[in-house]
């Protein structure tokens, strides 16, 4: 399957983002990067919003992986560390952010 483009992805995870009350949604490495390819995971940066357990986390990234059929590593901004956030920044591409 070839990659996705960000458009695609956009389309794809705004609505679950939205439907589990996240906050915002940024992807970062190799698909932010323009480097993907069909072994390429799905790296996404959350701001939890309304996610407050492990368990709705974990809810949330597994209907992402579904819609995509592609694994997805999630980070979430005030739980990872500073240097790795400052590192990522610089590719991220905002997929969603509740308004």
């Amino acid at each position: 399957m070839a990659p996705y483009s960000i458009e695609e992805l956009r389309n794809i995870v705004s609505p679950i983002a939205q439907a589990h009350g996240v906050a915002s949604v940024s992807l970062f490495g190799s698909y932010a990067k323009g480097l993907a390819d069909a072994n390429s995971d799905v790296d996404l940066k959350i701001e939890k919003g309304s996610l407050r357990s492990l368990f709705q986390l974990c809810g949330f990234r597994l209907a992402v992986e579904d819609a995509l059929k592609l694994p997805v590593d999630l980070v979430t901004s005030d739980s990872s560390d500073k240097s790795f956030l400052d590192m990522i920044q610089k590719d991220e591409v905002v997929l969603y952010r509740n308004a």
